[in-house]
C-alpha cells in the first residue's frame, strides 16, 4: 500500500493480515529514558488483543547543519483559492518532514496584464503566500518556478512567438523586474528563480529556450538556477549563464571520480540536486529509496541541498489508478494526498521516507558534532573515544 489513512475503526476479512504505521509525537523536553505502553487491538466479536510498545527516549537532541537544505516542490497553483491556515498547515506538515524550503509556481500567484505594447504585473498573492511562508517557520531559499513565463507572455499577446524574440524578452523582463523588487522589499527568504526544467541536449529548440531565459536572468543579475537530468556536453553552452545548475540523482551516481562536485568548486557554484519524491515509478509507494536518498545519498554526495518533487499533483481523480491517458506524466504525483472531505493531507509511505531520511542525515550529523565535541573538550578519556571512533 502507498497511502497511510487515518483509521479508528476497520473491516479485516479472516484470514487476511493488515499492517498499520504508527507516528508518536515525543514532546520537547521529554526525559531521556525507556516509555512503556499497549496497543489495544478490539474485534468486534473476540477477545481483545494487545500490542506492547517500547518508546527510547535518547538523552540529546538531534542536531542540523545550517549550510545544509531541504527543498520541496510545493505544487503552489493548489493554493490559489485556498484559506491561509490550510495553506500554513500543509507548511507545517512539510517543516515537520525536514523541509525547509520550497519551490513555488510563481505565475500562479500573480496576474499579468498586456495592454497594446504596455504590461501590467501584480504578484500580491504571491506576497501572501509569503508571508506564511516565514509564519510557517520555513526558512529558504526559495524558488521562484517561472519555467513557463515564454508560453504565459504568447497567451498574452495572442501570438506564438519565441523565447528570444525580443519583445517577449522585453515583457519577460518586466516580470522577473518586478519579483526582485519584491523580494528586496518584502524581505523574502533568498529568492532564486528557475527559468529552465530538464532542457534536451539533443533538441535544439529546447536548449534555445533555456538560453534565451537565462541570458534574460543572467542579463538582470538574478540567482538563475535550471534542473538538469545529466551534465550531457550539449549543456556546457549554459554553463555560463546559469548561477545554481541542479542535477538530477543519476547525474550525481555517475559523478564517481567527482569530475562534476569539482568543476562546480572551481566554479564557485552550489551543488544542488534533486532525486527523491514520487515522480518514478520506482519512487511511488517506496519507503526505503525515499530514506536512502534523502538521508544516506544526500549526506554522501557533500551538497549543500536535496530538492524532493513533489507534494501534491494529482491527475484526475487523485485516488483513481486509470484516469492518467493523455496525461505527460501518466500517473498522480502525490507524496501525500487530498483528503477525501477535506481537512489534513493524508501522508504516504514515500512522505514518511522523506522524514526518516531526514532523521537519518541529522543522526549522522549529531553523531559528527558530538565527536568533534569531545575532541576538544580537553578531556583525555573523551578525546581518546573521540580518536577511536574516527578510525
Amino acid at each position: 500500500p502507498e497511502l497511510l489513512e487515518p483509521v479508528t475503526t476497520a473491516t479485516i476479512p479472516t484470514g487476511r493480515i493488515s499492517q498499520y504505521w504508527l507516528t508518536l509525537h515525543i514532546p520537547p523536553g521529554t526525559p531521556a529514558g525507556d516509555y512503556r505502553g499497549l496497543v489495544t487491538y478490539q474485534p468486534e466479536n473476540a477477545q481483545a488483543s494487545q500490542l506492547k510498545l517500547l518508546v527510547k527516549v535518547l538523552p540529546f537532541r538531534l542536531e542540523r547543519p545550517a549550510s545544509r537544505t531541504w527543498g520541496l516542490y510545493a505544487d503552489s497553483a493548489r493554493w490559489r483559492g485556498a484559506t491561509d491556515a490550510s495553506i500554513e498547515r500543509e507548511m507545517r506538515d512539510m517543516k515537520a518532514h525536514g523541509i525547509d524550503a520550497l519551490a513555488l509556481t510563481a505565475l500562479a500567484h500573480g496576474t499579468l496584464t498586456h495592454a497594446g505594447e504596455k504590461l501590467t504585473v501584480d504578484f500580491t498573492p504571491l506576497s501572501r503566500l509569503m508571508g506564511i511562508y516565514k509564519r510557517a517557520g520555513l526558512r529558504g531559499p526559495v524558488i521562484l518556478d517561472l519555467r513557463d513565463l515564454p508560453q504565459a507572455i504568447a497567451q498574452l499577446r495572442g501570438t506564438d512567438t519565441k523565447p528570444d524574440d525580443p519583445a517577449v524578452q522585453r515583457l519577460a523582463g518586466i516580470v522577473l523586474s518586478e519579483l526582485a523588487v519584491r523580494a528586496e522589499t518584502e524581505k523574502w527568504p533568498e529568492a532564486v528563480y528557475q527559468l529552465a526544467d530538464e532542457p534536451d541536449a539533443r533538441c535544439a529548440s529546447s536548449l534555445a529556450t533555456a538560453r534565451a531565459l537565462l541570458s534574460l536572468g543572467k542579463r538582470a543579475s538574478l540567482p538563475t538556477l535550471a534542473l538538469l537530468a545529466s551534465p550531457h556536453d550539449g549543456m556546457r553552452e549554459l554553463d555560463a549563464l546559469l548561477g545554481i545548475p541542479c542535477y538530477g540523482a543519476e547525474a550525481v551516481a555517475a559523478d564517481k571520480n567527482g569530475v562534476l562536485r569539482k568543476a562546480l568548486k572551481e566554479a564557485n557554484k552550489p551543488f544542488w540536486w534533486y532525486g527523491s519524491g514520487c515522480t518514478s515509478p520506482r519512487l511511488e509507494g517506496n519507503l526505503t529509496a525515499n530514506r536512502y536518498l534523502t538521508g544516506i545519498a544526500f549526506w554522501r554526495s557533500g551538497a549543500a541541498a536535496h530538492w524532493t518533487e513533489t507534494y501534491q499533483r494529482p491527475l484526475g481523480d487523485p485516488y483513481s489508478d486509470f484516469d492518467g491517458d493523455g496525461q505527460v506524466a501518466g500517473k498522480d504525483l502525490c507524496l501525500t494526498y487530498p483528503a477525501p472531505a477535506g481537512g489534513a493531507a493524508v501522508p504516504t509511505l514515500q512522505w514518511e521516507g522523506i522524514r526518516e531520511g531526514y532523521d537519518d542525515f541529522r543522526y549522522l550529523y549529531t553523531f559528527q558534532q558530538m565527536v568533534a565535541r569531545a575532541k576538544r573538550s580537553g578531556h583525555e578519556r573523551g578525546a581518546k573515544y573521540a580518536a577511536q571512533v574516527e578510525k
